[in-house]
């Protein structure tokens, strides 16, 4: 599917309802070659102190942290994600259901757990097929909408 968002000249590529650790497929976008951006693993994301997984995503040389519990880096997010797991919040991803591209910019917007059921929503900057900087907003899931639409 391919869509242009609101003021941008450049096409977009979307995806839906992928697994966590499944690629978008190979259309191109402004740049983005979707087929290099694997979404991270549940696995790869809730092993703190393990980045053995994580450095096949994430650039070793700068990765900018926006989420505020998280400092910049591999070590920051170790730090942030040791915390998380002491407070009963392993950083769990399910599976994805939503990969949007946009030049170098990739969002998704996934399911799984914090703690409690969640709908991650991320924004990650690429560069030479590595996250370089990532912004995040986590949602809680409710046993009960308001609504028959569902989250996803």
């Amino acid at each position: 599917m391919h869509a242009r968002l609101a003021g941008s000249s450049r096409p977009i590529a979307a995806h839906t309802t992928r697994s966590a650790a499944s690629s978008c497929g190979g259309a191109t976008t402004g740049g983005v070659y979707l087929r290099s951006f694997a979404h991270p693993s549940a696995e790869a994301w809730a092993r703190p102190g393990n980045y053995d997984d994580l450095t096949g995503f994430v650039s070793t040389d700068s990765y900018a942290q926006h989420n505020p519990e998280a400092a910049d880096g591999l070590d920051g997010f170790g730090a942030a994600a040791a915390t998380w797991n002491a407070q009963g919040k392993t950083l769990a991803y399910k599976r994805v259901h939503q990969t949007i591209a946009d030049g170098d910019f990739v969002f998704t917007r996934s399911e799984g757990e914090f703690g409690v059921p969640v709908m991650y929503n991320d924004l990650w900057r690429m560069e030479d097929g590595k996250i370089v900087e990532h912004w995040d907003v986590i949602t809680p899931i409710p046993a009960e909408l308001p609504h028959s639409n569902g989250v996803f």
